[in-house]
């Protein structure tokens, strides 16, 4: 537990901080909350397509025609959360890699895969500059996972985003099947 001194010193250096200043700055501390993007407040992280992005919102409209602006907000639920749960998809192989050690296109994946990640007896390959990590992404995922939780964190989000897909789904449902006010 924190004693009550580090807290109150801990509010005093808050106090002194006074953020980026620069236009430079700010643009810089802007992508802070990406992490590993699970939850981005930007839709798209860098390097994301964002044509592929407006066709799938694009589907999600044309198969739900949403007549109001409760509908429309619930089928950009479920157009974010398809995207995020398919960011998620891409990021188990990388994650994975990461944790091995390994570039995704290494031939030894499979077999360090099990020496690493499923901790058997077989041994990784030896390490070497080209089978180190080289994903920037799924090592920040680690890194906020606190390493060895990687995985379970990422089905944890996988299942909530499930969740809100369907709740948005749902409650979609309810909506238009909901009787017409006077």
């Amino acid at each position: 537990m924190t004693s009550q001194a580090r807290i109150d010193a801990n509010r005093r250096n808050a106090l002194k901080s006074t953020g980026p200043r620069t236009p430079a700055g700010k643009a810089v501390v802007r992508l802070n909350p990406l992490w590993h993007g699970a939850f981005a407040a930007d839709i798209l992280l860098p390097g994301e397509d964002a044509a592929a992005f407006a066709r799938l919102r694009g589907r999600f409209r044309r198969l739900y025609r949403p007549s109001s602006q409760a509908e429309e907000f619930l089928v950009d639920r479920m157009v974010l959360a398809s995207w995020r749960l398919q960011r998620l998809a891409a990021m188990e192989s990388r994650v994975l890699c990461a944790h091995a050690g390994l570039r995704s296109d290494n031939t030894d994946l499979f077999r360090s895969l099990k020496a690493c990640v499923l901790r058997t007896d077989e041994e990784p390959p030896s390490s070497s500059e080209e089978s180190r990590p080289s994903d920037p992404i799924a090592m920040a995922w680690i890194r906020d996972a606190g390493g060895v939780d990687a995985l379970a964190k990422l089905v944890r989000y996988q299942n909530s985003l499930e969740r809100s897909y369907y709740r948005a789904l749902h409650e979609l449902q309810l909506l238009r099947s909901a009787p017409a006010a006077p």
